[in-house]
């Protein structure tokens, strides 16, 4: 229906201006009235804020990040270029960045992101989708969870209290960075999805989601690629949320440590995160002993072993391997809202 409405005003403003090429004026038209509709229809912003990177090896690895992610906000995110704004951790990170993105970058502080902030609040209207990003360090101190910027840091109820007037209809805050478990209660809210790299407990250390979702927005990742992951048959957001956390599985898998952040999804406004991801992480193998080669029993020798049941014998079945959980549809369960907000496949998978 949209086409052909768009063919419709195509042809009426051609009868009026008088074209001669019918035909190709039509085209034309059509295709411009189409792409203004279809850029009407969701408009978008983003904010990526990355605090004091630390050591050489962090600020290189969350540059990239940064820039990775800036990459992928128009072909993924669907975010225009003229709406993506960043803030960087320090000087270093601004000299590096501002060449390669080839835009004016400002450095993170707590007023510098305030002002970000009361800049979408005024900026963002209330149809379109509004997208933060946090990446960098963050600390405990008596129950706030302090994000790393220039000068004093901030922690969960200040960035609530910023983002109290914006009126975006859908708002989607991703906290990377670790003790980020305690920023879903104070940002929860009716609009909001709300992403932490861990849970509010004793996930203190450095995240690995900040580059895991960074590779994986630019089809760069280690051991996942994006896809229809709940097999909806849609691309959004809770597909982005699994694989990430696939993809950071794999990498603490990989490296054989046990992983030390767990991702919450908070999108129904109850402040309460969950663990989405769960049964989509495919289950250890158990492990067995292995028998020496005189120890294993003729085929005449081997008998299944018999299991008793509700006063039956029934032989032992295999293990069932854990599947996609169907798609939710209940409003007021998580991972709901977060499959309304749709995306586009990185263009180099």
């Amino acid at each position: 229906m949209m086409f052909s409405r768009s063919i419709f005003l195509a042809c009426c403003l051609a009868s009026v201006s008088g074209y001669t090429d019918a035909t190709a004026t039509v085209d034309g038209l059509a295709a411009d009235a189409a792409s203004a509709v279809a850029d009407s229809a969701k408009p978008s912003w983003l904010l990526v804020v990355c605090g004091l990177p630390g050591d050489d090896a962090h600020r290189e690895r969350l540059s990239g990040a940064v820039e990775q992610i800036m990459s992928a906000a128009t072909s993924v995110l669907q975010v225009p270029a003229e709406n993506v704004t960043a803030l960087v951790g320090d000087e270093a990170m601004q000299e590096t960045l501002q060449p390669t993105l080839d835009r004016t970058l400002e450095i993170c502080t707590r007023e510098s992101l305030q002002d970000a902030v009361t800049t979408l609040c005024e900026t963002v209207p209330a149809n379109a989708d509004c997208w933060i990003i946090l990446l960098g360090h963050a600390d405990l101190y008596a129950g706030k969870s302090r994000f790393n910027v220039q000068g004093p840091d901030l922690d969960q109820t200040d960035m609530a209290a910023w983002l109290q007037p914006l009126q975006a209809k859908r708002q989607i805050v991703l906290v990377t960075m670790p003790v980020s478990g305690f920023w879903l209660k104070p940002l929860a809210g009716a609009n909001r999805i709300v992403v932490s790299a861990t849970e509010a407990d004793q996930e203190y250390t450095g995240t690995e989601m900040p580059y895991a979702l960074a590779d994986v927005l630019t089809g760069r990742g280690e051991h996942e690629k994006l896809r229809d992951a709940d097999g909806d048959g849609e691309f959004s957001l809770f597909d982005l949320y699994v694989i990430v956390n696939l993809e950071i599985h794999g990498r603490f898998k990989s490296l054989e440590r046990l992983q030390t952040e767990h991702a919450q999804l908070e999108d129904n406004g109850d402040g309460r995160g969950s663990e989405v991801q769960s049964p989509y992480i495919p289950a250890d193998p158990v492990e067995t002993e292995e028998v020496a080669a005189d120890d294993q029993p003729d085929d005449e020798d081997v008998t299944q072993e018999v299991v008793p049941v509700d006063g039956e014998q029934v032989l032992p079945t295999e293990p069932k391997s854990l599947t996609a959980p169907k798609p939710i549809t209940n409003e007021s369960m998580d991972g709901y809202r977060a499959r309304q907000v749709l995306l586009d496949e990185p263009a180099d998978q």
